[in-house]
Order: C-alpha cells, then sequence, then structure tokens
C-alpha cells in the first residue's frame, strides 16, 4: 500500500517524504488533478493507494464508495508542508502499521490513541 496525497495538499510532500514512504505520490502525478473525489477514492482503491487528506469530508462519505479506500486524514487547520511533513515523519511507525491492515479504513493524525 502506497500513499497518494490529495490535491488539498502540497504535492511537494510526495518529493519530500520519498525517503520515508517509498512509492508516494500526488493525485497530480497519477493524472487526477481536479478530479472529484469519488474518482479519486475509486482510483486508490482499487490501485492500492492510501489517500492522505486535510479534507474531514472525504473519509466522511467512504461508506458511499464500493470499494472505500484507506484514508489518513491529516486533522490540522490549514497545515503547513513542513507541518505536515513533520507529522507523517513523527507517525511513521503508526501509519505502517494502519497500512498492514486491522485498524479500519480511516487514521486521523494528528489523533493520539488512548493509553
Amino acid at each position: 500500500m502506497r500513499l497518494l496525497i490529495d490535491e488539498n495538499l502540497s504535492p511537494r510532500l510526495a518529493r519530500r517524504l520519498c525517503d520515508a514512504f517509498p512509492g508516494i505520490a500526488s493525485v497530480r502525478e497519477i493524472g487526477l488533478r481536479g478530479a472529484p473525489d469519488a474518482q479519486i477514492a475509486r482510483r486508490a482503491a482499487t490501485e492500492h493507494w492510501c489517500v492522505v487528506t486535510a479534507d474531514a469530508r472525504f473519509a466522511a462519505v467512504l461508506p458511499t464508495w464500493p470499494p472505500p479506500p484507506m484514508v489518513i486524514h491529516v486533522a490540522m487547520h490549514n497545515p503547513t508542508t513542513i507541518a505536515v511533513e513533520h507529522l507523517l515523519r513523527m507517525e511513521r511507525e503508526r501509519i505502517r502499521a494502519f497500512l498492514r491492515g486491522g485498524a479500519g479504513l480511516v487514521l486521523t493524525l494528528p489523533s493520539r490513541p488512548a493509553g
């Protein structure tokens, strides 16, 4: 499973995080610039991408997109590219565990697990 950076985050994240997340790309790089969320979701699900987005609505409508993709929701208000990069690097092990499965379809960051 690879990460796909949604259009509401900087496409530079893919380049900046390729060492931490091999195969990472932005929606622009795979020809989905300006595409509706439903189209991005379908492509992500069929091509085994996990969408990284700051759009809370994207995760909220997952049940309407069969098959639903996995989503990492960056729950930050107006996140900068540097802040998102730092967050994803800091949470790398948690993200990898999420991508291995068994933890649902949505991982919200920077929320912390209880305990």
